[in-house]
């Protein structure tokens, strides 16, 4: 199956975590269908990374298949 990175926003500019709550219901979808799942914010961060780095970084390493944006 394939190994999804899902990705959008985490919070709405109120401050409410609609958003993030939204990607993890459908996270939880796409791994009850077999996909394996991967959220940035879940993700550790590496000393002195940007979240350019840390995107390029996981894409490379967790082998990203697809990318769903949210």
């Amino acid at each position: 199956m394939a190994i999804l990175f899902l990705l959008g926003p985490s919070l709405w500019e109120s401050g409410e975590d609609v958003p993030m709550r939204t990607r993890r219901e459908i996270g939880k979808v796409f791994r009850e269908s077999g996909h394996r799942v991967i959220l940035m914010e879940d993700q550790a961060d590496k000393e002195d990374e940007d979240l350019v780095e840390k995107f390029y970084r996981l894409l490379l390493e967790k082998r990203v298949t697809d990318i769903v944006v949210y």
